[in-house]
Formats: structure tokens, C-alpha cells, sequence
């Protein structure tokens, strides 16, 4: 009984700390205005709000694939005081 206990508490609180995280996730739409390959900032302008979001790709390297004009969809956490991606893509057909 206190074995099957344990294994049920330790689900939860893994399928806790999942939706958190997935809640936690901030998204933005919108075309690449900018790159700064040393830096590993890209400016996002949001499609919707049309206002001015700065990602941070902590892989450099990802940057390559990625040009200013390219609509994008990106997932990123807040750290600190820093927007950084999670999942970056373009959008094909655009």
C-alpha cells in the first residue's frame, strides 16, 4: 500500500510540474524584423499586436536558418529578464 502511494503522489506532481510548464510557455506569431547573429537575438514583429518582441536563440547556429521577412512561430520562456526560445519555425506557404 505505501509503495503504490508513493508512485501515485510522484505522478502527479510530474504531471503537475508538465502542465506548468506548458502553461508557462509564452507564443508569438509574427515576421522576423531583425537578426543579431552575435547575440542571438531575433525581433519578432507579432502578427496580431503588431508590437516589437525580442527572442533570445541561445543556439547561434539555429540562427543561420532564418532570414529577416520570414513569418515565424515562436515558443520561448521569460528568464530573468530575457525572452528565450524554446521552439522557433517558420511558417510554410507565406
Amino acid at each position: 500500500m505505501g509503495k503504490r502511494f508513493i508512485t501515485i503522489i510522484l505522478a502527479v506532481v510530474f504531471c503537475s510540474a508538465m502542465l506548468v510548464n506548458a502553461i508557462a510557455a509564452e507564443k508569438i506569431r509574427g515576421v522576423i524584423k531583425s537578426i543579431d547573429s552575435s547575440t542571438g537575438a531575433i525581433v519578432v514583429t507579432d502578427k496580431n499586436s503588431g508590437k516589437d518582441t525580442t527572442i533570445i536563440v541561445e543556439n547561434k547556429e539555429k540562427l543561420k536558418k532564418y532570414k529577416v521577412g520570414d513569418e515565424t512561430k515562436i515558443k520561448y520562456e521569460v528568464k530573468g529578464n530575457r525572452n528565450v526560445a524554446t521552439d522557433v519555425r517558420t511558417i510554410e506557404g507565406c
